[in-house]
C-alpha cells in the first residue's frame, strides 16, 4: 500500500511548526513505515518560497525517517500561503487556485499510483484538492479534522477569537472575523526573503536581521511613496485644498451651550461595505462540505467533540468518524505512581497553564477567574505556573498577592516534559473554543498529573472522572468551585493517577487507519453516500 500524507509543514520541522499535528504525524509515520507492504510519502506546501525561480513545483526533502524508507517532498511557491490566517483575506485564491492542484496531480502521476492521499488540513494548498478525480494515480482520499478549517478558514469557529460561531450569516460575519488585514501577496514576499536568509544560514544572525530589516523598511518606503503619489495626483485635481496648513481651533472649556447656535453639525463618516464578499466564505463551507461528503472516502476527527462539531457545520448526512489521537508513549500504573513519588514532599500545591497564551486557549478567562480568589490558603500554599510565551507578563502581576508565588516558563522542549510534570500538581485547560483535542492534557495525564478541563476540550473523553475534572466553559463559578475542591483535596488529585486514560495505543490506531484505507471499505462508503444522495434527489423531484 502506497500512502501520501499532507500537512502544511514537514513533520520533523526543527522549530516544531505545526504543533500537535506535526507530533501526531511523526508518531503515525514512524509506525506506518514499520508495517509490511506500506510505503509512506509526505508532502508539505505553503511555507517555502524561492527568491528567483518562482515556479510552483515540488522537490524532495530530507527527513528523520529516511532510514525507514519514508520519502518527503515540499511544494515551492504555492499560490496559497500557510498557515491559515495568512490566507484568510485571500479566500478567493484559496478556493479558485488550480496551479497547486495541477502540480499535485503531476506529482501523483510521477510518483504514483497512490492507494491513499490523506490531507491533515488545507493550509498551503488549494481547497480544490478535496475534489481531485480519483483513478489511476490516486485511488482514495481522506481528510482529518485537527481543526475546523474546511468549514472555517479562521480554523476555530471562534468569531474574532472570542465568541463561538453558531451561524455564518451567509458568510457576512466571516468578513470581519480577523483582527488583522494582512494581504497574502505581501506575506509571501516576506516569506521569500525569510527563506532566502534561512537557506544561507543567516536567519537570526545580526547580518540576517539587518538584511531583513532593510527589506521591510524598503517595502514600507515603497508603500509610503505610492500613497504620496496618489495624494499628489488628487492634489492637482483639487487645487491642493487638502494640502493647506490647518490651524487648531481653541477649545473654550467653560463656554456654555448656545441654544440659538447655527454652527455646522459634526461631519459623519460613511462606513463602506467590505471589499470582501461574504458569499466567498459561505461558498468555502458549502463547496468543501460537498466535496467531503461526496468525493472523500473517509472523514475523520480527532475526538468525539470535534466530530460532533464538524457534523453540525457540514451538509446533513455527512459521516465523520472519531479517531482519538494516540501518544507515542504509554505508562503503567506502577510507572505513574513511581513518577509521583519522585516529587518533593510538600503541603503546597502548584497549578499550571501549559499552552498558547491566546484567548481561544482560555488564558484571559483563567487570569480573570483566578483574580477573584481571596483565600488565605492560596496565599500560603498555592503556586501558579504559566507555561506560555507571553508578550506581556504584566497581565499576571495582580495575581501575585493572591498566591504564594507566580512564575512564567516561556517555553519547553518535549524532552523536558517529564521534569516539568514533577513540578505540577494540577494542570488547567480552560479553552473557550471547541478544542478538537489537547495533547498536553493526555501527556501530563500519562505522567500522573491531573488536568481540570473545560467541557469544550476534546481530550475530556480520555478522562475517567468527568464529574471532578471537567467544568462548564467560561463559567467562572463552576470553575472556581471545582478548582477549590481539587486544590484542597490531595487524595482526589492523587487518585487521578490510579486510573488509566481511555485512549488507543499507536499500534491500535494504525490498525484502525489501515482498515479504513482498505480499498473495498472506502469505495463502499463513497458508493453508499452517492446512492443516498441520488435517492434524496429523486424524492425531491417528485
Amino acid at each position: 500500500m502506497k500512502v501520501l500524507l499532507y500537512n502544511w509543514c514537514q513533520f520533523d520541522d526543527v522549530h516544531m511548526a505545526g504543533g500537535g499535528v506535526s507530533l501526531y504525524l511523526r508518531n503515525i509515520i514512524r509506525e506506518l513505515a514499520k508495517r509490511d507492504n506500506v510505503e509512506v510519502y509526505f508532502l508539505s506546501a505553503g511555507r517555502y518560497y524561492s527568491m528567483f525561480d518562482r515556479r510552483t513545483r515540488i522537490e524532495p526533502t530530507e527527513n528523520a525517517f529516511s532510514a525507514l524508507g519514508v520519502k518527503s517532498f515540499q511544494m515551492l511557491n504555492s499560490p496559497v500561503k500557510a498557515p491559515a490566517h495568512d490566507a484568510f483575506h485571500s479566500i478567493d485564491v484559496w478556493q479558485q487556485d488550480h496551479r497547486s492542484v495541477e502540480v499535485l496531480q503531476g506529482f501523483l502521476h510521477e510518483h504514483g499510483p497512490f492507494d491513499v492521499l490523506h490531507f491533515h488540513n488545507l493550509e498551503g494548498i488549494s481547497a480544490n484538492v478535496l475534489s481531485l478525480e480519483k483513478g489511476q494515480d490516486v485511488k482514495s482520499l481522506f481528510y482529518t479534522f485537527h481543526n475546523y478549517m474546511p468549514v472555517c478558514p479562521q480554523i476555530e469557529l471562534l468569531y474574532q477569537g472570542k465568541t463561538l460561531c453558531e451561524s455564518y450569516f451567509d458568510g457576512n460575519r466571516c468578513v470581519s472575523c480577523m483582527g488583522h488585514n494582512n494581504q497574502m501577496k505581501n506575506l509571501i514576499s516576506f516569506q521569500r526573503m525569510s527563506n532566502a536568509l534561512s537557506g544561507r544560514g543567516l536567519a537570526g544572525t545580526p547580518a540576517g536581521n539587518f538584511i531583513f530589516g532593510m527589506f521591510s523598511g524598503l517595502k514600507q518606503l515603497a508603500r509610503t511613496a505610492r500613497t504620496f503619489i496618489k495624494d499628489l495626483i488628487h492634489g492637482f485635481r483639487t487645487r491642493f485644498q487638502a494640502w493647506r496648513p490647518k490651524r487648531a481651533e481653541p477649545v473654550l472649556v467653560s463656554k456654555p451651550i448656545d441654544l440659538s447656535s447655527r454652527a455646522a453639525a459634526p461631519r459623519s463618516i460613511a462606513i463602506e461595505a467590505s471589499k470582501q464578499n461574504g458569499h466567498l466564505y459561505q461558498n468555502w463551507r458549502e463547496s468543501n462540505g460537498a466535496a467531503l461528503k461526496y468525493n472523500v472516502d473517509g472523514v475523520f476527527a480527532v475526538s468525539d467533540l470535534a466530530r460532533d462539531t464538524a457534523e453540525r457545520f457540514l451538509p446533513e448526512g455527512t459521516e465523520v468518524i472519531s479517531l482519538p489521537l494516540p501518544m507515542d508513549f504509554t505508562t503503567t500504573l506502577e510507572e505513574r505512581r513511581a513518577l509521583r513519588k519522585t516529587r518533593e514532599k510538600s503541603e503546597d500545591v502548584t497549578l499550571s497553564f501549559v499552552g498558547y497564551g491566546i484567548p481561544s486557549k482560555g488564558l484571559p478567562f483563567l487570569v480573570e477567574a483566578l483574580g477573584g480568589i481571596d483565600d488565605p490558603y492560596y496565599r500560603e500554599h498555592v503556586h501558579l505556573k504559566i507555561v506560555a510565551r507571553l508578550g506581556n507578563t504584566k497581565m499576571l502581576t495582580h495575581l501575585r498577592p493572591l498566591f504564594k508565588s507566580v512564575t512564567v516558563v516561556s517555553g519547553y522542549s518535549r524532552s523536558q516534559i517529564v521534569p516539568l510534570s514533577k513540578q505540577i500538581d494540577l494542570n488547567i485547560v480552560p479553552s473557550i473554543w471547541w478544542e478538537t483535542f489537547n495533547q498536553v492534557t493526555v501527556e501530563l495525564g500519562l505522567l500522573g498529573v491531573p488536568s481540570l478541563v473545560s467541557d469544550r476540550v476534546g481530550a475530556k473523553q480520555t478522562l475517567a472522572n468527568h464529574e471532578d475534572f471537567v467544568f462548564e466553559a467560561q463559567n467562572t463559578k463552576d470553575f472556581l468551585r471545582k478548582l477549590d475542591r481539587l486544590v484542597k483535596d490531595r487524595d482526589l488529585r492523587e487518585n487521578y493517577a490510579e486510573h488509566g486514560l481511555q485512549m488507543p495505543s499507536i499500534s491500535d490506531h494504525i490498525d484502525q487507519l489501515l482498515s479504513y484505507y482498505t480499498p473495498g471499505a472506502s469505495a463502499q462508503r463513497v458508493k453508499s453516500r452517492q446512492n443516498k444522495s441520488d435517492s434524496s434527489e429523486k424524492l425531491e423531484a417528485h
